[in-house]
């Protein structure tokens, strides 16, 4: 957090169950790219915790402890003993609210998202809702229209909406719905990693004015680690209440 100029770092980064290519379990690399990063949070997409880290903690639990946040986490599958599946969020600032949105469609793979209230400094309350959605067009459009109907449910002075969307279609029915909504999202490239060509991962901040800059984080440790890039948003927060 920046004081003086009180702006907002937010990334969001599919991690793809922090593993490479060759299945090598590597969430120490996460956590480094994060704390070069200093995020103020954190949207994670595809955290399976099931996966243990050096030190014999899961994989969020390990990363959290590295970038010194707190995590919050959104199953979206679960297995015994308490481990699952699905997306996360890492916070920096006071965690004032959790709402877990069900995105699941029929027989399709289970998603969701997480809706949070976080207080930044100066007392104002940030909303982030953070998603992974399916890989049917169909199933898409239902998933967006359930987000709008809890976008609706809860206004704030700043929101701010990320995830992987996996959405690679720059002029479809499911990034225009969130466009008229909230703004149009800059439409970075950050899928595969190596060689990007389709804008997977996004974010939308409400009001879009809000939003300073966003860019796709590139590295060799990043590549390596996941088939997405990462993406880092600088967003300006309003005045406080």
């Amino acid at each position: 957090m920046s004081g003086a100029e009180r702006r907002l770092r937010v990334v969001s980064f599919n991690i793809r169950r922090a593993s490479d290519r060759r299945g090598s379990h590597l969430p120490q690399l996460i956590a480094e790219v994060l704390r070069r990063l200093e995020p103020d949070l954190v949207a994670l997409q595809e955290v399976d915790s099931r996966l243990q880290a050096v030190d014999g903690r899961d994989q969020l639990a390990f990363i959290a402890a590295r970038t010194g946040a707190v995590a919050v986490a959104g199953p979206n599958i679960h297995h015994a003993g308490g481990r699952f599946y699905g997306n996360a969020v890492l916070a920096r600032l006071p965690v004032l609210e959790v709402r877990r949105v069900d995105l699941s469609v029929g027989r399709a793979e289970p998603r969701g998202a997480l809706d949070l209230d976080l207080r930044a400094p100066g007392g104002v309350v940030v909303r982030l809702v953070a998603a992974h959605l399916g890989l049917r067009a169909a199933e898409r459009r239902r998933q967006v229209g359930r987000l709008l109907t809890q976008l609706g449910r809860h206004r704030r002075a700043l929101t701010v909406v990320a995830g992987d969307f996996n959405e690679w279609r720059p002029l479809n029915r499911t990034v225009r719905r969130l466009d008229r909504r909230l703004g149009a999202s800059p439409r970075r490239r950050t899928f595969p990693a190596l060689a990007p060509l389709l804008a997977l991962d996004r974010l939308w901040v409400d009001p879009a004015g809000a939003l300073d800059a966003l860019e796709v984080v590139r590295g060799p440790r990043v590549e390596r680690v996941s088939d997405h890039l990462p993406l880092c948003a600088s967003i300006r927060l309003p005045a406080s209440p």
